[in-house]
Order: C-alpha cells, then structure tokens, then sequence
C-alpha cells in the first residue's frame, strides 16, 4: 500500500476518522442531534453574528465537527458551510472562551483544509468580519492569503475581510476568478 500523502498541514487524510481525541477532547465530525443544539447555541449566544444560527442550517453544512469534553459539555465548533465542487467556505467556527490559547482553533482549521483537500476542493474561502482579529491570524497562520476587504449589505454595511486558500496547483490570478462569483455583489473598500 502507498504511503498516504499529506497536505501542508502534515495531516493525511487518513487521519481524519469520525472520531478525533485531542488532549481529553472528542472530536466528532458526525456530531448527535444534541451536539448541534449545543454548537448553535454557543455561536447565538457568543453576540458575534447579524443573525440567528439554527440546527438546520449545521446539519446542512457539508462538514461540521464538534468537539465536546469528556462531561459532554460543549469544548468548540467547526464547518465547511457551502461547496459547490472546486470551491468551498469555511464557515462557522468557535472556542468556548475557557478553552481558548490551546491551539483548538488552529487544529480545527487544519482539520477542515484536511477534509476539503481529501474531497477535491480546489480553493477554499472565508469571510471574516474586520473585528475578528483572531480569526484572520488563524487564517493566515493557515497559510491563507487575502483577497481584500468589502462593505456587506446583508450584513448592516458591515466591513467583510475575505481570505483563499489553494488546495491545488493554481496562481493567485486564478484564485481571484474563481472567488469572483462570490464576491460581485459587495463593494470593495479602499483604503
């Protein structure tokens, strides 16, 4: 049997089981009904959102992953929210404030570039508002690349910083493209 390639995290993907242990922590990417309800109410209840997260919308989630203590209290919270094939975004993610400064953000974003680059995503991207500082140094701790800041309308002319990152082979002209279908109804600022 060939050695199992990795990705540029240094995860294979054969690492990714359904269930994950890290440091006492289950990691589950097939998370029960009651896990969900515990995600969504974490993301709610954390004030950082224009909008309500409801079960639904993370069971239709093409990844989530949730990760609980060994009580079954809510640790953090992870997805891939949409793909479409080449493109996907990574969406959601929380840590709950007494987990945070443990690496847990950083574990679960090679996680899911993990799963995306194992199911023939070509590029991922994400959309982080421009007050979440500590989101965008994950991001770019990721090895994610920006590709500007825009005004959303959706979301109370609101400042959006979005990010890519290239699975596959491909230039940064090429990412912009592929991003450009996402990115043409908001304005970009300029400094």
């Amino acid at each position: 049997m060939p050695a199992a390639r990795h990705d540029s995290h240094g995860l294979s993907v054969h690492d990714l089981p359904a269930f994950l242990r890290y440091g006492g922590i289950r990691f589950s990417a097939q998370p029960s009904a009651q896990q969900l309800r515990n995600f969504a109410e974490a993301l709610n209840d954390n004030g950082h959102l224009s909008y309500t997260v409801n079960v639904e919308e993370l069971q239709a989630a093409p990844y989530v992953l949730v990760a609980t203590a060994e009580n079954g209290e809510f640790v953090c919270g992870c997805t891939i929210k949409s793909s479409d094939g080449e493109l996907a975004e990574i969406g959601f993610m929380l840590v709950r404030k007494a987990c945070r400064r443990q690496g847990l953000a950083e574990y679960m974003t090679a996680l899911r570039i993990a799963h995306a680059w194992k199911h023939g995503i070509c590029l991922l991207y994400a959309k982080v508002r421009d007050h979440n500082t500590g989101s965008m140094r994950n991001l770019s701790k990721a090895g994610f690349q920006s590709a500007g800041d825009f005004l959303c309308q959706q979301e109370h002319r609101s400042t959006i910083s979005w990010f890519y990152l290239a699975l596959r082979p491909m230039s940064a002209s090429i990412c912009r493209r592929l991003l450009a279908s996402r990115i043409t109804e908001l304005v970009p600022v300029i400094p």
